[in-house]
């Protein structure tokens, strides 16, 4: 019992240095790009970069995974974030940037899959859903905890990154000095996006839009906040802001969906998106408000994705595992998309544009939902309560305690 502790705080301590030294850079880089005098077009292309390496990391890495182990790869992908993060201090150019960002994204998403897959495996079934939730919550307070990092300097200063890259590194050293026996190798399955468009259509288009918003306020939100003539800090207090409200958010929305038909929380969220949008265009000129409205916007965005991995849960049971690789593939070819997509926005018609879009898609989610529910009116049934978790990888289904146990290699 004592060694499966110190396993677990080994995991733990490993997640919490690693998503600090994350959150950090999620916010200096942007800063840093702005402070070069980039465009917001640039500075979403390397956004972009970044998201596209995460997905292509939770379609490859679990591959290195099963060919030379946990612990290697693991090692590897945090040597690559901290070197990608190195390199923003030698390369001021944008391709060489979308290169970094997208070896960062690589690398966050083999962090990911090493740590979920190994807490499933050392997890029982009987904590399996407080382990999920109890590892929700450190990463989201591990990022809101990483931005306390970037005031200590201005961003085109060497100290930020230079810290950045510390929290990076010393991620490795929980994991590999502690004695433990590697788990199995994380599982695969195939996509079912066809069925899902088919069965559960509320659940297919709005986590595309959910990966173009977030995708969008983690890659320019710092940004947005110098267009609107704020300084570093009030881009950081509005970057803690919006992880804060996805947190806050998630678990009163997913307990209401546990009550009511789901479809109703995901147009009752995407209400609050285009409200809270609509709010933040009018609240550009006073922090108290934007910050707020900010609040209100990370949180129906961040919401969003676990309330439909739910509803096409109820919609297509027995199956979780294939069902939500294909809602977070949905996810990510959003991600993708989304910072590109709103720093041309940007640029071409100024900092309110940001949030205007943000109003547009928000309404397309509301729009889709009241069609979805027009057409198939009937309640799915709830065989499984909302877990709330995090946009990671793949290997986070197998913890989460909706995966099915008569699931087999497809």
């Amino acid at each position: 019992m004592l060694q499966q502790t110190r396993q677990f705080l080994a995991l733990y301590l490993s997640t919490a240095l690693l998503l600090a030294g994350h959150g950090l850079q999620l916010t200096l880089l942007p800063l840093r790009a702005d402070g070069l005098g980039w465009d917001a077009t640039a500075i979403g292309l390397t956004g972009t970069a970044y998201f596209a390496g995460f997905l292509a990391g939770c379609l490859l890495v679990p591959r290195f995974v099963a060919a030379v182990g946990h612990i290697r790869v693991f090692s590897a992908a945090t040597t690559v974030c901290g070197l990608a993060l190195l390199g923003v201090l030698v390369f001021a150019e944008v391709p060489a940037w979308m290169a970094l960002r997208f070896a960062t994204g690589l690398g966050i998403s083999g962090c990911y899959i090493v740590i979920e897959s190994w807490l499933n495996d050392r997890a029982s079934d009987a904590n399996r859903g407080r382990t999920l939730a109890f590892y929700t919550m450190l990463v989201l307070t591990a990022m809101v905890l990483g931005q306390l990092a970037v005031p200590i300097a201005p961003p085109v200063d060497a100290a930020p990154v230079v810290l950045g890259v510390a929290l990076l590194s010393l991620a490795v050293l929980p994991l590999s000095l502690i004695r433990m026996q590697q788990p199995r190798r994380p599982r695969t399955a195939r996509t079912e996006i066809r069925r899902l468009a088919r069965e559960a259509p509320a659940a297919f288009l709005a986590p595309v839009l959910a990966g173009l918003v977030t995708s969008a306020l983690y890659a320019l939100l710092p940004v947005l906040a110098i267009a609107l003539g704020y300084d570093a800090l009030m881009a950081v207090q509005l970057m803690m802001a919006m992880i804060l409200g996805g947190a806050a958010l998630q678990y009163p929305a997913g307990k209401l969906s546990d009550r009511v038909d789901r479809r109703y929380v995901l147009l009752l969220l995407g209400v609050l998106g285009a409200a809270a949008a609509a709010l933040s265009l009018w609240a550009t000129q006073s922090e108290i408000a934007l910050i707020a409205a900010v609040f209100l916007l990370g949180g129906a965005a961040n919401a969003l994705y676990p309330v439909c991995l739910s509803h096409a849960n109820d919609r297509i049971p027995m199956n979780f595992l294939s069902v939500g690789t294909s809602v977070l593939m949905l996810n990510s070819f959003g991600a993708v998309a989304g910072p590109t997509l709103f720093a041309a926005a940007m640029d071409g018609f100024g900092g309110q544009a940001f949030f205007a879009l943000v109003a547009a898609l928000f309404g397309v989610v509301v729009l889709w939902t009241l069609l979805c529910l027009v057409r198939r009116g009937e309640a799915a049934s709830h065989d499984a309560d909302f877990v709330p978790v995090v946009r990671s990888s793949t290997a986070a289904f197998e913890l989460d305690p909706r995966s099915s146990p008569d699931w087999k290699d497809s």
